[in-house]
């Protein structure tokens, strides 16, 4: 008998804010890393942020990324299940957490797709969830590289990632659901049976015209 999936993006949908920079951040401060926090804060700055809307400099998730550079994988993993529980107790979603519990009672496959990192992502509701699919930080001997592991977990990739664990076919699954926040996720809303928006403060106007299903954050 077909099982249905439910994949679900974890940022914004499953808890309200963006974590794999915010990881980074959380990691330094965990660990008093002085001058990186420094750094961090100066690329997350007004004057950075106007340089990155005139498309003159934009920090990307490796330039954060970098700032890991060094640090060992038992130090990050430590601190990764200290943030997976704290987004939890402060930042779930409780109804797009309701909706994954009811699937996961119907015996569904339940799938997070994400582009946050493994680190803490593993640590969230692993009794519950059957794969996680994600960015991957990349280590050498068990120290941070400071890069990214494969492909980052976003746009196109996400469909590329996912068909790497359902043999590129849908087809196997009875019903598939798809719930994410952001417009950058189209690809895959636009080839599961019931693709499902979170309506969060941005425009969800993409979606309406789409016609897909729309449901509140939290």
């Amino acid at each position: 008998m077909k099982r249905n999936l439910a994949i679900f993006d974890f940022c914004e949908t499953l808890v309200s804010k963006q974590t794999a920079d915010d990881f980074v951040y959380f990691y330094l401060s965990s660990n008093n890393k002085v001058f990186k926090k420094i750094v961090f804060k100066s690329l997350k700055s007004k004057f950075i942020s106007i340089l990155s809307r005139l498309n003159i400099y934009k920090p990307s998730k490796s330039t954060y990324l970098m700032l890991l550079k060094g640090e060992k994988r038992e130090d990050l993993n430590a601190v990764g299940r200290i943030y997976a529980e704290e987004l939890i107790r402060e930042y779930l979603c409780q109804n797009l957490f309701n909706v994954l519990k009811s699937h996961s009672d119907n015996g569904d496959e339940i799938v997070i797709l994400s582009g946050g990192y493994d680190l803490y992502l593993k640590y969230c509701w692993p009794n519950l969830i059957d794969n996680i699919i994600c960015t991957k930080i990349s280590f050498s001997d068990d120290l941070c590289d400071g890069s990214i592991q494969g492909l980052d977990c976003l746009g196109y990739n996400k469909i590329t990632l996912l068909n790497k664990v359902i043999c590129n076919d849908l087809s196997i699954y009875k019903e598939t659901y798809f719930y994410t926040d952001h417009v950058s996720d189209l690809p895959l809303l636009s080839i599961v049976s019931n693709p499902v928006v979170v309506n969060t403060n941005r425009s969800n106007l993409w979606a309406k015209e789409r016609g897909f299903k729309i449901v509140e954050q939290k």
